[in-house]
């Protein structure tokens, strides 16, 4: 079998690092594993006649995003034995779609390799704009420090609305690193995520046309398929949120017409504002004339005359406290001390010669 990649020039870094396994030198790594299976690899940087000159034989063809080589429908036509089609790492816009299903020839991709660092190259790209890095840093390499001409055009991302169309893998990734700037995220896709998952990314789903029309950025992460080409129009565009200066750098004005000398009016902080005793919807009474006398009337309610007494509630007043229904039952109050016996005492005796002298024994009080 015969195998084709059309990979990216590496240069003296490719011999430097190893690891540069994207490169036509390091051939991905498989150049080893394939000619011990008895298999040809190919490796080259071009993609124009290079690659048409081993296309008659070439079984298998491998590319990359980033170096792609558009494999069309005439290119197809070129290779009677190819069977397989394969992308080294995300998107397959690259390849005609159609013509390959036509011949049956398989397209992958090796998905999730690359998210990480697609996400972070995105915010990086974020980060460079809104910040107006890129024309400071030109600044600097040419000489000069105009810090007004690159802060006029340098903004702080907190707070901004970042929508985010295509909310996969590298659009939650986006939305996860984008979190500690506390901004606002939005997003739209074709499925909506679970509210435990909106909550965690700190995301909220919005439809297309509002998010375009609202957001600050927008981030962009869907693929090129013939469902999303020409997705992002002309009128799609032009519904997108105009430039203007920020709050802190726009006058602020208070009224729509101007005041006679010209200025805006400007009103006082809320704490220095007179405050409104009386409410707008009672307005105050006209005043009495000079001679007019005041009325004596009795009090009416509808049309009935009532006399001038004062006014009694139609209810007596609740007491404070309602009435016990199950009163407590009395507390008996119990003495440590025992009761005290009156003791029962014998009869006397008679006082006889005989008895003289006796003891008489008698029953103890209890005390």
């Amino acid at each position: 079998m015969k195998i084709v990649a059309v990979l990216y020039p590496g240069g003296p870094s490719a011999a430097q690092t190893p690891e540069l396994l994207g490169c036509a030198e390091n051939a991905l790594g498989l150049r080893e594993w394939l000619e011990n299976a008895g298999h040809e690899l190919v490796a080259l940087t071009d993609t124009g006649d290079g690659l048409d000159s081993h296309l008659p034989t070439a079984d298998a063809l491998i590319a990359t995003p980033f170096w792609p080589a558009y494999i069309t429908r005439e290119r197809i036509r070129q290779a009677p034995n190819l069977k397989l089609l394969l992308t080294a790492g995300v998107g397959s816009d690259h390849f005609d779609l159609a013509a390959a299903a036509e011949r049956n020839i398989t397209v992958a991709e090796i998905t999730g390799s690359n998210v990480v660092s697609v996400a972070e190259h995105a915010v990086m790209q974020i980060l460079t704009l809104v910040r107006n890095y890129i024309p400071a840093y030109q600044e600097v390499l040419n000489g000069g420090w105009d810090i007004g001409k690159v802060a006029a055009r340098s903004h702080d991302l907190e707070n901004k609305r970042v929508g985010i169309v295509g909310f996969g893998r590298i659009g939650q990734r986006i939305a996860a690193r984008l979190k500690p700037f506390d901004v606002q995220t939005r997003y739209f896709d074709y499925r909506r995520l679970p509210l435990s998952d909106e909550i965690l990314l700190a995301a909220r789903y919005q439809a297309l046309q509002p998010l375009i029309a609202e957001s600050d950025i927008v981030s962009i992460n869907i693929p090129l398929t013939p469902a999303t080409q020409g997705m992002f129009n002309r009128q799609l565009l032009n519904n997108m949120k105009k430039r203007r200066l920020p709050s802190k750098h726009r006058p602020r004005q208070h009224s729509r017409h101007p005041r006679p000398n010209g200025s805006p009016r400007i009103r006082p902080p809320s704490r220095l504002r007179r405050r409104r005793l009386v409410s707008p919807a009672r307005a105050p009474r006209p005043p009495l004339a000079a001679n007019a006398q005041p009325r004596n009337d009795p009090p009416r309610i509808g049309n009935h005359p009532r006399s001038p007494t004062p006014l009694r509630r139609r209810n007596p007043p609740m007491p404070n406290r309602l009435p016990n229904r199950n009163p407590p039952r009395p507390r008996l109050h119990h003495s440590r001390r025992r009761p005290h016996h009156q003791p029962q005492l014998q009869p006397s005796l008679p006082t006889t010669p005989q008895h003289a002298g006796a003891h008489i024994h008698t029953p103890r009080a209890h005390v």
